[in-house]
């Protein structure tokens, strides 16, 4: 790394070390700080659910853990740039700075335009955003639920550039400041959530105070890298206007990709609320957060792992890129099978004692399911990491497309036969299908071109 790109954000004292150590330290610091600072943020989300259901009750719970699934739905409204961004910056390096400062200058821009752009257009959504409602229950919180999705959508429109800091700070392995962003919105969104709903209880006040903490830490994030940090690589009169056009197009199968895994992956509860109702949206959101707690902890090592790996194959160091990338298969193996049985054992009792009695038991299938959905996380996340790191997503895209597709109508489908389970077991035969044999092939590939030096 060249002495201008390492004043941005210093790599430290492991300079001196070999290429390969140097990787490792930093993947070994990240997962550390990634592991303490969820432990703040999963401590947050576990004390708002008794927090929200005293003030909310069990439908009013649900049908704002449904609400708050639309940010995972529109994790790709920034067009897949900032996932482009952590790549290129990885890969730039080694390179000199001025090629450094380009690429983190023109995508800036192209995050800023994103953002001003999905603003309104967000707004617009806001009425389908809440359209899963069906129930008279459910009916009766319209209102509410509508002024609180144009709040969220505003939020997030907002975010698109406000991430822009995180993203850099990934990009150069950087990634305990991102944990430790998520630790304090966390903090700050429980606190706030407490002090709100105690004086007026309602899904707005929570979803302000939760949406909100993450979007003002996270522009402070950004504001600390850009001004703090990178002020001499931002510079608004090098923007190059087709350097915007290429990181806006380049980011296009990200964005396919992240449209997808997310309809896939968190429609399920959209698709609860819709059929079931509110209440069984509020217990299918209960054993997901269980269960995710597995796939959550196999994630401390995964995320630095993405820069790492990016950074290996650009260096052509294909002996560390394939022992990492098994290495992290065993360990997420491991973590998310003891955490299953964990799960399998106690999870009603816990669910029980969590909600102060609110809900007392979790469906046999649905406990099944989900501990299926775990185990194959240990699988999907790795390849997912190996693939990324070397910008293929062509293969992933086909494969997310086609598990969506088959995954929604299953869904709907399991979800009327078996019930709260089914959007879970179709997750599972769309991943089985379509997902997992798409990755797995372009893995393969990938790892005998890397052995090859291609």
């Amino acid at each position: 790394m060249s002495s201008g790109s390492e004043a941005i954000l210093p790599v430290g004292s492991a300079g001196s070390l070999a290429p390969e150590r140097q990787r490792g330290q930093r993947i070994v610091y990240s997962a550390a700080a990634a592991a303490g600072a969820q432990v703040v943020v999963v401590g947050s989300s576990l004390a708002l659910v008794p927090l929200l259901m005293a003030h909310l009750g069990v439908a009013g719970y649900g049908a704002y853990a449904t609400l708050m699934v639309i940010p995972s739905l529109l994790q790709s409204s920034d067009l897949g740039l900032g996932n482009t961004l952590i790549g290129d910056v990885a890969r730039a390096r080694s390179a000199d700075s001025s090629d450094l400062a380009r690429i983190i200058t023109n995508a800036t821009t192209a995050l800023m335009l994103v953002g001003i752009t999905a603003l309104p257009l967000m707004v617009l959504l806001v009425p389908l955003l809440v359209g899963w409602i069906q129930d008279d229950q459910a009916s009766a919180m319209l209102a509410e639920l509508r002024s609180a999705a144009t709040w969220l959508a505003v939020m997030l429109a907002l975010g698109i550039p406000a991430s822009v800091g995180s993203r850099i700070a990934s990009g150069f392995e950087r990634t305990w400041m991102v944990s430790v962003a998520a630790a304090l919105s966390s903090l700050l969104g429980l606190v706030g959530a407490w002090l709100a709903v105690a004086v007026r209880p309602s899904i707005v006040t929570a979803v302000l105070c939760v949406g909100g903490s993450v979007l003002v830490v996270n522009c402070g994030l950004t504001g600390f890298v850009l001004i703090g940090q990178a002020r001499s690589m931002v510079r608004l009169t090098a923007v190059q206007k087709s350097a915007v056009k290429s990181a806006l197009r380049s980011g296009g199968l990200f964005l396919v990709l992240g449209v997808a895994s997310a309809l896939c992956t968190q429609l399920d509860m959209v698709i609860v609320a819709s059929i079931l109702g509110p209440e069984d949206a509020a217990v299918y959101s209960l054993c997901a957060k269980l269960f995710l707690l597995g796939p959550l902890a196999a994630s401390f090592g995964l995320t630095p792992l993405w820069p790492a790996m990016a950074n290996a194959i650009g260096a052509r160091d294909a002996v560390w890129v394939r022992h990492a990338f098994w290495r992290a298969i065993r360990i997420s193996s491991i973590v998310n099978t003891l955490w299953v049985a964990a799960c399998l054992l106690g999870a009603s009792v816990v669910v029980e004692i969590w909600t102060g009695g609110r809900v007392s038991h979790l469906p046999w299938l649905l406990l099944s399911a989900s501990a299926l959905w775990t185990l194959m996380n240990s699988l999907v996340g790795p390849l997912a990491v190996l693939l990324n790191a070397a910008h293929v997503v062509l293969p992933q895209v086909l494969g997310a497309v086609a598990m969506t597709l088959l995954n929604i109508v299953t869904s709907i489908f399991l979800t009327r036969s078996m019930g709260v389970s089914g959007p879970i077991w179709g997750s599972i035969l769309g991943q089985l299908v379509a997902m997992l044999p798409f990755s797995a092939l372009a893995a393969r590939r990938l790892l005998r071109r890397i052995d090859q030096g291609i």
